[in-house]
């Protein structure tokens, strides 16, 4: 998604954050909803914080947009952008925050697992200027 400019909106509701996204993109809601699929009333009546957001609506305003759960529903994690790149350290620390305490607790040994085994793998091994990549990604 190429932005082309940031628009200053308030960003304190789940509706709130969407129009901010939706014109940053500079997208109508028109345009919003034929794309994903859904009406263009609907939107806006979510924008107005006269609807709930839909589970299926949250998940593909996130898809769309690079944004997290946290982002979109708390406005955890937006930074000066609400759209963190896809991939980047910013992206994993929302994902993070926007997990409970017990989501975490569950989480904690996968990724101290999956971390150690990148890094005995030598996976992390070209992100450090004093070491040869050893694998290409």
């Amino acid at each position: 998604m190429n932005y082309e400019h940031i628009v200053q909106l308030p960003e304190n509701t789940p509706g709130q954050r969407i129009k901010k996204l939706r014109m940053t993109a500079g997208l109508s809601q028109n345009q919003l909803s034929r794309q994903l699929g859904f009406t263009s009333n609907y939107f806006g009546q979510v924008e107005r914080d006269q609807k709930d957001l839909s589970k299926n609506v949250a998940d593909a305003i996130c898809s769309y947009f690079h944004v997290t759960y946290g982002y979109l529903y708390h406005g955890l994690g937006a930074g000066n952008s609400p759209h963190p790149a896809p991939g980047s350290r910013e992206l994993v620390i929302d994902l993070i925050k926007s997990c409970s305490e017990e989501e975490c607790r569950l989480l904690e040994p996968a990724v101290k697992g999956l971390v150690e085994g990148l890094r005995a793998g030598g996976w992390f091994s070209s992100l450090r200027p004093d070491s040869p990549a050893k694998h290409s990604v």
